[in-house]
């Protein structure tokens, strides 16, 4: 139900246009290399190695409008995306902390595939 569910909020956020993103990603997983000018300068490298190591494990929009009221019914969408821990990179307490067993069976066996959700947005 990916497609309609798409399209459902697509549609809410034409009388709801703000809206709250939440993404769970796996946290740091490495670290740059080199000299760094400044700490700005590293946080930076060390933010973009890991944004292109890693991807979401899911990502939630809230709709609302200019005054915090939401639509009736649905109002939050959480999509869960495919992650596989024998392929993709992730640090491994976090996972343990944040995830079960099963609720990682549910990413890796019935996760939707980033390129399928991002087309989907467009």
């Amino acid at each position: 139900n990916l497609k309609e569910e798409v399209r459902n909020m697509s549609d809410a956020a034409e009388a709801f246009p703000f809206i709250a993103i939440e993404a769970h990603v796996p946290t740091a997983v490495a670290s740059p290399c080199g000299p760094f000018r400044t700490y700005l300068e590293y946080n930076y490298s060390m933010m973009k190695c890991n944004v292109d190591l890693n991807h979401a494990l899911n990502i939630s929009f809230s709709l609302s409008d200019a005054k915090g009221q939401r639509p009736k019914g649905v109002s939050t969408w959480r999509f869960n995306f495919l992650f596989d821990p024998q392929k993709d990179f992730f640090a491994q307490e976090f996972l343990e902390k944040m995830y079960s067993r099963e609720r990682l069976d549910s990413h890796r066996y019935e996760g939707i595939k980033c390129e399928d959700f991002g087309e989907l947005l467009l």
